[in-house]
């Protein structure tokens, strides 16, 4: 009876599993909380258990994936808890570290930042407990890439800087000082964002073009990869931050190459309607007012499929106030309102 309970246990952990593949996420759930009650069932519904904790903590991240972050919340509670009934509440443990950074992610996405702030915090005190304060470890880099990103949305870019230094030395350490792997590029992109955010314009540039060559590097030199394209379009907006507009358009161009090559040009991926957005403010900055609303336009069109039609979501927002300006500046005679007009074919793929 045992047996053919966990066979049945793993056919419906299975089955969740394909679910979730084919993007059927609330089928796959279905089969999940089936799963998880025959694992309490034959574990004892009030016995913490490896199993359970596991199973609960995976659940947890699947709620947060289809936007329900209270019953995220809920799970990544549970688990934690029953982490800390197996390993002791003031053990180190791998287990109880990643039970708390997942907490501190829900708290996070759901605008909960202090909590998400203090259990980053708890989850790297018992990664560096775990490894050693000073030793590189994947986990600890991790932690610290989180504490980096959510000073910088808390604003307090100085720390955010440090957080992202200390997770680029680590990686460097990890995959070795002079190798190429995402996570520095990533670590670089990182840096970029807080130095841009501060203005330092410079270092902003550097840093994304030192993470372009190594995506450029690892994915090849004329190829078409979702991150190549958000470097070219990072540096673009510092070109376009910095006045210089027509390197501020040319890697806009071929930011937008890349990600109509990877997501289709009819395709409503975010990435598409952000570059289009971004190609048409240069436009819009040269004074080409028709080029610049068509480019908009486009963006504004797919947003709307990406976001919902009555979304007020701020980019959809953005997009709208700009078209707005441009067509308010339409009877302006210093608008170059008939420079290179741009076909719909031209817009589909702007840099033929």
């Amino acid at each position: 009876m045992v047996t053919e309970s966990r066979i049945l246990i793993s056919t419906l952990a299975n089955l969740g599993l394909l679910y979730e593949a084919m993007g059927k996420l609330d089928r796959a759930l279905e089969k999940f909380e089936q799963s998880l009650e025959m694992r309490r069932a034959i574990h004892g519904h009030s016995k913490p258990h490896l199993d359970i904790a596991s199973f609960l903590n995976n659940l947890g991240g699947l709620y947060e994936t289809i936007g329900k972050p209270d019953k995220a919340l809920r799970k990544h509670k549970q688990s934690l808890k029953m982490y800390q009934a197996i390993h002791g509440h003031n053990t180190p443990h791998p287990d109880i570290a990643s039970s708390l950074n997942n907490l501190g992610l829900v708290y996070e996405a759901v605008g909960k930042l202090d909590k998400a702030l203090k259990h980053y915090e708890l989850s790297l005190k018992i990664d560096r407990a775990i490894h050693g304060k000073d030793k590189p470890h994947p986990d600890i880099a991790l932690s610290l890439n989180n504490l980096g990103l959510l000073y910088q949305k808390l604003g307090k870019l100085e720390k955010a800087l440090e957080k992202h230094n200390q997770r680029l030395e680590m990686r460097r350490t990890i995959h070795g000082h002079g190798k190429l792997h995402p996570d520095i590029s990533s670590s670089l992109n990182n840096l970029g964002n807080v130095h841009q955010e501060m203005s330092k314009l410079d270092l902003a540039l550097k840093k994304y073009k030192e993470s372009l060559e190594i995506d450029q590097a690892i994915h090849g030199y004329g190829k078409s990869h979702p991150d190549i394209g958000s470097s070219l379009y990072n540096i673009g907006l510092v070109y376009q931050e910095m006045g210089k507009l027509d390197e501020g358009l040319e890697n806009h161009e071929h930011s937008l190459d890349v990600k109509v090559a990877v997501h289709g040009h009819r395709e409503p991926h975010p990435d598409t309607p952000m570059s289009l957005w971004s190609f048409g403010l240069v436009h819009y900055s040269q004074r080409n007012r028709n080029q610049a609303a068509k480019f908009l336009e486009r963006s504004l069109e797919m947003l709307l499929i990406v976001h919902g039609q009555t979304s007020l979501h701020p980019h959809i927002a953005a997009v709208l106030s700009t078209l707005a300006e441009i067509n308010g500046d339409q009877g302006r005679s210093e608008w170059n309102s008939n420079a290179d007009e741009t076909s719909d074919s031209e817009l589909s793929n702007p840099t033929n």
